[in-house]
């Protein structure tokens, strides 16, 4: 199921408790958190909602929420990417995937394939070329790829955590080849833990990070996240809430219970 909107912000409702079944989560529930972001289109994905940029044909973000249960379940499946023809109601180009080859760009996707791979319907959506944006090789992997691989791992212990990756530019990357799509400088993760007690974490790369274990490097709050993409990520918490965790980001709050999860061996179910 597939629907698009432009410049509509219901913010999700506050929940007394974390959903953890699939059957209650989706993305008319897990709406959009921004505030004060004008360049946008609503793309609706069955489990995760993108907002699209119409200026630099990329996502600003992508939010979902990801469940243990989700992470228990895996199908197999080819990766076949996809052209969102949402995108031409709006009269906006639609990004291919030929629209990489020879750029020297991995095609980067903002959900990952492997948190959405208890279902086939659910895995080849995050495919769309919607969901994806420049990503240089070495950055994509094992950089980033590690850090979906921690997230994973919190995802499958805490239970429910909502993940919310946007795309920064502060640096001028230019364009993809010939093509009007924008090179973001960096990639941006808020995690916010929806069981108590409550916490949440952020992470920032830029195109030239590498390694496994940059994004020990890389740890920030959500608050600086925030500034450094002028909008509010998790508009929809209480107010007070909302400041007590995005002011703080402590790594040691999540590292054990990522090794609980890689033994218990839900990340294994995961690997492509």
């Amino acid at each position: 199921t597939h629907q698009a909107e432009v410049n509509e912000h219901p913010f999700p409702q506050k929940r007394t408790q974390a959903q953890t079944s699939l059957n209650e989560i989706s993305a008319n529930e897990v709406l959009t958190p921004v505030k004060m972001l004008t360049a946008n289109i609503i793309l609706k994905n069955d489990f995760y909602t993108v907002n699209y940029n119409p200026e630099k044909n990329v996502a600003n973000y992508t939010d979902y929420v990801l469940t243990g249960e989700m992470l228990s379940t895996h199908v197999e499946t080819k990766r076949n990417f996809k052209p969102d023809v949402r995108l031409k109601q709006y009269g906006l180009p639609v990004p291919t995937t030929k629209w990489y080859t020879g750029s020297g760009y991995d095609r980067g996707h903002l959900t990952p394939l492997e948190d959405m791979g208890f279902s086939i319907p659910s895995y080849t959506s995050t495919n769309l070329m919607s969901n994806v944006s420049p990503r240089e090789k070495q950055m994509n992997s094992p950089a980033w790829a590690t850090l979906e691989r921690m997230v994973r791992g919190w995802g499958c212990k805490e239970g429910a955590i909502r993940v919310v990756t946007g795309t920064i530019f502060q640096d001028d990357y230019g364009q993809l080849n010939d093509k009007p799509v924008f090179v973001p400088s960096h990639f941006y993760k808020a995690i916010l833990d929806l069981t108590p007690p409550r916490k949440a974490i952020a992470f920032v790369m830029s195109q030239k990070d590498r390694g496994a274990k940059i994004y020990i490097d890389r740890v920030t709050t959500v608050a600086d996240v925030e500034k450094m993409v002028g909008y509010d990520i998790f508009a929809d918490i209480r107010t007070d809430e909302q400041q007590q965790l995005e002011q703080k980001s402590d790594l040691r709050d999540w590292q054990e219970r990522t090794k609980i999860c890689f033994k218990a061996g839900y990340l294994n179910k995961n690997k492509m």
